[in-house]
């Protein structure tokens, strides 16, 4: 008989079996937060553009939606799927 996996036994099976695509995408997706809050926060400190304030709601709307309580766990799970399909 054979087991069938449940989503997340196969979710902790491919972070484990793929640890270096999981840290790899932890990586990429903190520095990608650095990178945008010193983005942002150049453009806040800066004179006031006409292009400033769209940046600012871009970038807020990127760390609303990227909350890291789902956003690091996400990108170590699409770090070792991207691993694992090489």
């Amino acid at each position: 008989m054979q087991d069938k996996m449940t989503l997340p036994g196969t979710v902790r099976w491919l972070v484990l079996r793929y640890g270096k695509g999981a840290l790899l995408g932890l990586v990429l997706y903190l520095l990608l937060c650095a990178v945008l809050f010193f983005c942002g926060f150049m453009i806040a400190l800066g004179n006031e553009a006409s292009w400033s304030r769209p940046f600012l709601r871009a970038i807020e709307a990127f760390f609303v939606v990227a909350n890291p309580l789902w956003g690091i766990p996400l990108s170590m799970i699409l770090g070792a799927w991207y691993r694992g399909r090489k």
